[in-house]
This record gives C-alpha cells, structure tokens and sequence, in this order.
C-alpha cells in the first residue's frame, strides 16, 4: 500500500511538470526498487520481504541512455 504522503509527493511533482508544459506518465504510479537487472537465473525469495525505508531525501533523475553512465542526478531534495 503506498503511503498517502508519498501519494501527494507524486501528485505534487506531476501538477508542477504539467504546469511547465511537460509530459507526465500516463500509466498509474506505482512505486519501486529495483534489486537486480538481468537476473534471469536468480530464484526469487520463499517470501516477501517486509521492509521499512526511511527517507530523509529524495532525488531528481533522468535516465541518459548512456551505458557508462545510465542516470543523472539533477537534484536532490533533502
């Protein structure tokens, strides 16, 4: 379940994008973390992991496409 403030966050950032004349994903958001890239042979675990995140900053990425360097931090919000 994806808590309500993180909710807003989200709700938040895409108003100011749209405001600015930006494209926003249209798909519905779903928050993740990404483990492992191709682990096509990695067996996945018996159960789900319960875990809690604290976070005390979030960050302003854009994917590159470049391979070296796959992601630029644009800004980070502390």
């Amino acid at each position: 379940q994806v808590p309500s403030p993180l909710l807003d966050l989200h709700n938040r950032l895409g108003n100011t994008l749209r405001g600015l004349g930006l494209p926003i994903e249209a798909r519905q958001y779903q928050p993740h973390v990404t483990l492992a890239r191709r682990a096509d042979t990695a067996a996945p675990p018996l159960r789900p992991l319960q875990v809690q995140w604290r976070v005390s900053a979030y960050g302003l990425i854009v994917s590159t496409g470049n391979t070296d360097k796959r992601y630029r931090l644009i800004r980070c919000y502390e």
